[in-house]
């Protein structure tokens, strides 16, 4: 068996003809290997090999980028090692919460004065060109959290737009290609939430919400969404499926979910809680779209705020912040499957926070 290590997958392919077995090339993601070269194969380099048989080449995709807030301003960074930082918008305001197209090209994300006044507004800019920054909602109201869905075409975001209470903040949605237009809001005096989180199939949305009776003891949950039409863009199309987290744990008081993400394969949805003191992170079990309500277990040793899967959904991005997530922090990889390896991306004396994966396109 020849050593195919370091190769060109072309060469790796010519390598194997040669000598009449048959590759089998697979795409994995690699902080380590250049895009396009071998990271492993199977059988391994001088094992025995019969005329015809299939050897598996691993192929490195390289690996993806990670858009965060950084010091007030969303940048990306390189999701293998933190390297290279580049800006993505950048302006006198603060920049945060960014969200990204399933195509990498267009970022939307919460734009606010540094000493403001407590409204938010989402704009968008196109990934390369900082100066194509330009709004997505109108001013006037608090938005944010703004989530873009599958398609492309929908961001799902929170705002007090609709509410009496100006803390009061519901579940919105606007077009990408309707900058401006009035947003579709699904109007619920009696419950707060923020946070909206896709699932991969569009149909479903969990959020970070409180009715006034968990209001008052401190408490958020996961609040589902449900739609028949997958990406819907108008609050009449979603059916509230009520709180899914309120059965995993033990009511006490203060407990507190911060943040959730669908894994891409929607096998999993990971979340972070407040359970048992401080910010650890949890994986449900997903099937047929329907989040398992059993009692997860934590992931041990990961204690995270906000969180997104790799598009492999083989990694976490995690921000590491303060007990109750109120301060900036680090950003950190992991595998919750060895999450005592963790890879600081940030440094200590960096102020980060939301980290989300870019998409792998692929040609």
């Amino acid at each position: 068996m020849p050593d195919l290590g370091g190769l060109a997958s072309a060469k790796a392919v010519d390598a194997l003809t040669a000598k009449k077995l048959v590759p089998k090339p697979t795409g994995v993601f690699s902080a380590t290997v250049p895009a396009g070269q071998v990271v492993s194969q199977d059988p391994p380099a001088g094992a025995g090999a019969k005329e015809g048989q299939q050897v598996t080449v691993l192929v490195s995709l390289g690996f993806p980028a990670i858009l965060l807030n950084l010091n007030n301003n969303i940048v990306s960074i390189g999701g293998g090692s933190g390297q290279p930082v580049k800006k993505v918008a950048a302006s006198s305001d603060v920049e945060e919460e960014p969200s990204i197209t399933p195509d990498g090209k267009v970022v939307v994300y919460k734009r606010h004065a540094a000493q403001g006044d407590g409204l938010g507004q989402l704009w968008t800019s196109k990934v390369g060109d900082a100066n194509s920054a330009q709004p997505l909602t109108t001013p006037g109201f608090d938005d944010g959290r703004p989530a873009v869905s599958p398609d492309g075409r929908v961001v799902a975001f929170v705002s007090n737009r609709k509410a009496a209470d100006p803390k009061d903040t519901d579940l919105c949605f606007t077009r990408l290609d309707q900058a401006g237009a009035q947003p579709d809001c699904v109007v619920d005096g009696s419950t707060t939430v923020s946070r909206p989180a896709w699932a991969p199939d569009g149909r479903s949305i969990v959020v970070v919400g409180s009715d006034q009776q968990q209001a008052a003891a401190g408490q958020t949950e996961l609040l589902l969404y449900t739609s028949q039409t997958p990406n819907a863009s108008t609050a009449a199309e979603w059916l509230r499926q009520g709180f899914v987290t309120d059965a995993m744990h033990g009511q006490e008081r203060d407990d507190q979910v911060i943040s959730a993400a669908f894994a891409p394969d929607g096998t999993r949805l990971a979340f972070t809680a407040t359970w048992s003191g401080g910010a650890k992170v949890f994986v449900a079990v997903v099937e047929g779209g329907v989040i398992a309500t059993a009692k997860p277990k934590a992931v041990p040793r990961v204690s995270a705020c906000e969180l997104s899967w790799r598009p492999d959904s083989g990694e976490l991005a995690i921000a590491v912040r303060d007990r109750g997530c109120d301060q900036e922090g680090r950003i950190f990889r992991v595998d919750p499957k060895a999450p005592e390896q963790q890879i600081a991306l940030t440094g200590v004396s960096a102020s980060a926070g939301n980290p989300v994966w870019f998409p792998v396109v692929t040609p």
